[in-house]
């Protein structure tokens, strides 16, 4: 007789699992994001400044952010010029012009502050955007700016060391 009551307990016992008598319960999970952003800028160049006067070079930076960000510009010395270690520096401090003009259709996003800045050691904006931005592809016009006067001594070994940097807001 134990041995029929064994064999109908796991019987039993079968029966309750196959019926599905478990229980089922959900969690919720989140995830946060972190800001991030990239940028792409200029190679090195050789900048001609055949004229007396405003030279420019035209160039592109490319900037990614997935949130509000902002670029700023300085130059490494701290005072802004082009130096020439056979001449000397240059009268006037080099101007990085950053611009939109209209190539960036594809979105670039309201709230976009494009703006012109004389360099010098300290880091100024140069671009901000109050929401992710995709320049990386498209790429934002920038123009250095170097005016030249009679009183700089002509050379071909002036160079500058101009640092952008990318972060989030």
């Amino acid at each position: 007789m134990s041995k029929i009551l064994k064999s109908f307990g796991m019987a039993a016992l079968l029966v309750a699992l196959l019926a599905g008598t478990g229980m089922a319960e959900t969690t919720v999970i989140t995830g946060d994001v972190d800001p991030a952003i990239s940028i792409t800028v200029p190679a090195a160049f050789t900048f001609t400044m055949s004229t007396i006067g405003e030279n420019n070079a035209g160039k592109t930076l490319g900037v990614i952010s997935n949130a509000a960000c902002k670029v700023t510009v300085h130059e490494d010395s701290g005072d802004g010029v082009m130096e020439s270690p056979t001449k000397g520096t240059l009268a006037n401090a080099l101007v990085v012009d950053a611009t939109d003009d209209g190539a960036n259709t594809d979105g670039t996003p309201a709230g976009t502050a494009y703006k012109s800045v004389t360099l010098s050691g300290t880091a100024q904006d140069l671009f901000t955007c109050s929401q992710a931005v995709d320049l990386e592809t498209t790429d934002m016009n920038i123009d250095f700016e170097q005016t030249t006067t009679y009183a700089d001594d002509a050379a071909d070994d002036y160079t500058i060391t101009v640092t952008f940097t990318a972060s989030n807001v």
